[in-house]
């Protein structure tokens, strides 16, 4: 009896120790168990639906155009639909995000403007800055002290910055920065200004674009229909809270948003609105003061309204993204 009893306790320690670990070092971990188990295959060509303004340029990227000098390029194969918008001003375009890896776009961007082509990813991630390099001219925004973090202005990101594990990308890439901006710097075009908005929470370094002469926040990661992602390694919800007050501060309510990510098999699902910011808003506060139950554990979840779900990390010590400020509630 003593023996067993010896032998439970030996094991309840071991189980104890085992959770602690999984539980600190569960982002590494549920990262490269994302890209071994949960990445799906590309979706079948004819399964794709196309939006009204939406044409295939090849077997994986399609084209859609928003106006004269405003197209999004999409990846609608992918299972997160990925989103680029190329921004064409009188004397020279910029190519906010490029797309995932191992793809050539170079080709269908020049093929839609003769004029300079310079690149900005709105954060780090694999699957916005895969054709970065293809490119002359990148730009990056020095929020979370990105410049501080380059040397002689080369570039690498941190495997967490750049979530590359998550697809089976090991290897770090390298990128030469022509020009760093920073929140609230105008980025000239020629007749059309895009104004640097920093808008940390899914990253710490995320910034979107706004173009005051169209009305379009180009949103990055921040905010889309379908999943919005908060549960990675360096998101944070206060951020997200805190970004999201100041759009809706500083946007107008008839502002147009285009994301990063759009919804397999939605064409009609390629931004998001003032109203889903205010929402957003609401589903945060309501996180933080704990008067909204999600679902799951590791991504928890939480409704934001009938379009957006925001999923995050575990509540709890030393966690990534579970970080609001302790507030009164009114």
């Amino acid at each position: 009896m003593k023996t067993l009893k010896k032998f439970l306790r030996g094991l309840a320690v071991v189980l104890v120790i085992l959770i602690v670990a999984v539980y600190f070092f569960r982002a590494p971990v549920t990262s490269a168990l994302w890209g071994l188990f949960v990445s799906p295959p590309l979706i079948a060509q004819e399964d794709v639906a196309l939006g009204k303004n939406e044409t295939w340029l090849d077997d994986y990227h399609t084209i859609e155009k928003i106006d004269e000098t405003t197209y999004a390029l999409n990846e609608p194969r992918f299972f997160q639909d990925n989103l680029s918008y190329l921004i064409i001003g009188e004397d020279r375009a910029l190519l906010f995000d490029t797309g995932n890896p191992g793809r050539d776009i170079t080709g269908f961007m020049r093929g839609l403007t003769d004029k300079p082509i310079t690149v900005m990813p709105s954060h780090l991630h694999y699957d916005h800055t895969g054709s970065l390099s293809d490119f002359d001219g990148i730009v990056v925004a020095d929020t979370d002290n990105l410049k501080d973090q380059a040397e002689d202005n080369l570039l690498t990101p941190t495997h967490y910055q750049y979530m590359g594990i998550a697809a089976k990308l090991y290897d770090l890439p390298t990128w030469k920065v022509d020009t760093w901006v920073k929140p609230g710097d105008k980025i000239e075009l020629g007749g059309r200004t895009l104004i640097v908005v920093a808008t940390p929470g899914h990253t710490p370094e995320s910034v979107s674009l706004y173009d005051p002469s169209t009305n379009i926040l180009f949103a990055g990661d921040y905010l889309h229909q379908g999943e919005v992602y908060a549960f990675m390694p360096n998101s944070r919800l206060q951020e997200y809270l805190d970004t999201t007050e100041s759009l809706l501060k500083d946007l107008p309510k008839d502002v147009r948003i285009y994301a990063g990510h759009g919804v397999p098999h939605r064409p009609d699902a390629l931004g998001a609105t003032y109203q889903d910011m205010s929402d957003l808003k609401d589903a945060l506060i309501k996180m933080r003061d704990g008067d909204i139950e999600g679902t799951g554990i590791l991504p928890r979840v939480y409704g934001v309204n009938d379009k957006i779900i925001i999923l995050t990390d575990i509540p709890g010590p030393d966690s990534p993204v579970w970080d609001f400020r302790a507030v009164d509630k009114d």
